[in-house]
């Protein structure tokens, strides 16, 4: 009876347990911005997305910030918009409302979506790069996937090579890089 018991647990351990794990293995989603251009005032934004398991997916820009209650289009200042899968193959994602796009995600689990941010506007709800510093809020850049807004992420920020310091405003932005974040920076 024990050998039984034993086995029916194993048995069990072995369906039950992958299940389990596929369930853990949600969207991971990793954010790097890195100040590309400063008399051009250009973030360049990488958002890669992995573990997905679903045929579309739909990345957006809020049309608000937190606190700042005034319908913005962050999307106007996004230029060279572009979405790869793993070896680079170019995805064709379709802007299916004024700051949120749609790609085409079947057979793939991985895409790294890529844009430059146009930084020229310094307000409490805006980004700006200037010769000696760099301010924007996590509002603007950082897509989120729709569908996943509790899902946890990693922000890298790249400063400029001689920059001094690099400030936070927010300690939650690793957890959900999608809404207020701020971070400054000084070339």
């Amino acid at each position: 009876m024990r050998t039984l018991i034993r086995g029916l647990a194993w048995s069990l351990s072995v369906v039950v347990a992958p299940a389990a794990m596929a369930q853990d293995r949600g969207l991971a989603i990793e954010y790097t911005l890195k100040v590309a251009d400063i008399p051009g005032q250009l973030f360049h934004v990488t958002t890669d997305i992995k573990n997905i398991n679903q045929p579309a997916l739909e990345l957006s820009l809020p049309v608000w910030s937190p606190g700042w209650y005034v319908i913005e289009n962050y999307a106007k200042n996004i230029l060279r918009f572009r979405v790869t899968e793993p070896g680079g193959r170019e995805r064709r994602p379709v802007q299916v409302r004024k700051q949120t796009w749609r790609i085409d995600t079947k057979e793939i689990s991985r895409v790294t979506v890529e844009f430059d941010y146009l930084a020229n506007v310094l307000s409490a709800n805006q980004a700006r790069i200037a010769p000696d510093y760099a301010f924007f809020t996590g509002t603007q850049v950082f897509l989120l996937p729709e569908g996943h807004r509790s899902r946890p992420s990693k922000v890298r920020f790249v400063p400029r090579v001689k920059s001094r310091s690099v400030s936070l405003g927010s300690a939650s932005h690793a957890k959900d890089a999608a809404q207020n974040q701020h971070a400054t920076t000084r070339a």
